[in-house]
């Protein structure tokens, strides 16, 4: 029982020095390789979370338009706020296109 114990632990400590040899290959290639900064990626991550905040808030509101027609808004107005919406909504998904672009 002691030798099996044994081997698992010496193929643990493999298993964990080939690991540590591949990750360390890897991060040497990408600070080879000249990709962009990490404080440049942090704030293309910021831009991204904030614009899909924004869409997650036009799609609740898209969601909830039904709610308003039962209510019955007035459909000029029901109209210029989908419009509003929509616009909104397509300056978000140019924006997350600019910034996958930078990536």
């Amino acid at each position: 029982m002691g030798c099996s114990i044994q081997r698992i632990s010496m193929l643990s400590k493999k298993e964990s020095s080939r690991h540590n040899e591949s990750s360390n290959k890897l991060s040497n290639d990408k600070s080879a390789s000249g990709n962009i900064p990490l404080s440049a990626k942090l704030d293309n991550i910021s831009k991204c979370s904030a614009t899909l905040t924004r869409k997650r808030k036009t799609m609740k509101w898209i969601e909830q338009i039904p709610n308003k027609v039962d209510r019955e808004l007035n459909t000029y107005e029901l109209h210029n706020c989908s419009m509003n919406t929509l616009e909104k909504y397509q300056k978000d998904e140019i924006q997350l296109s600019e910034i996958r672009g930078i990536h």
